[in-house]
């Protein structure tokens, strides 16, 4: 024989109670922490002044950690203040990891280069709307061009 329990609890009471029943069941466990570090090398991002950095696709270090020994030793947060590094700066790295003096150069004329023709592009498309509009309108006044004045009917 099937029992049945009846409560005078409201819907929505016994909904919550249920919702907090199965929090309390719920568990997320955290295991080991792989850490993957990629070396700097040049970049090719011609927003910054003087050679960009990024990351390396290969990983030069690859580590498992338990997750509690890492958040017990890790170094704190860096702002983004202080995790800028000014252009002479990288310079310097790049040099103290092998690369030549001509390849710092190069690059960072290159960037140069390259951000000076999008600035130029840039600056002709804000005018080439512009140019549009003014050839629209001086076809529109062309003296012999036919105007049409389109007025809406009054029912």
């Amino acid at each position: 024989m099937a029992s049945t329990t009846t409560t005078t609890q409201p819907l929505v009471s016994a909904m919550k109670s249920n919702n907090s029943e199965d929090r309390r069941r719920r568990r997320v466990c955290f295991g080991d922490l792989e850490i993957h570090e990629f070396p700097l090398i040049m970049g090719d991002n011609p927003h910054c002044d003087g050679a960009p950095l990024q990351l390396s696709w290969k990983p030069s270090n690859e580590s498992v950690v338990d997750i509690d020994f890492y958040e017990y030793t890790r170094d704190p947060r860096r702002s983004k203040k202080k995790m800028h590094m000014a252009g002479v700066d990288r310079e310097i790295y790049l040099l103290s990891i092998g690369y030549s003096l001509d390849e710092v150069l190069d690059c960072a004329e290159k960037g140069k280069k390259t951000r000076k023709e999008r600035y130029s592009s840039f600056q002709n498309k804000k005018w080439d709307r512009f140019h549009v509009v003014m050839e629209s309108a001086r076809e529109k006044l062309r003296p012999g061009a036919q105007h049409h004045i389109v007025s809406a009917k009054t029912a």
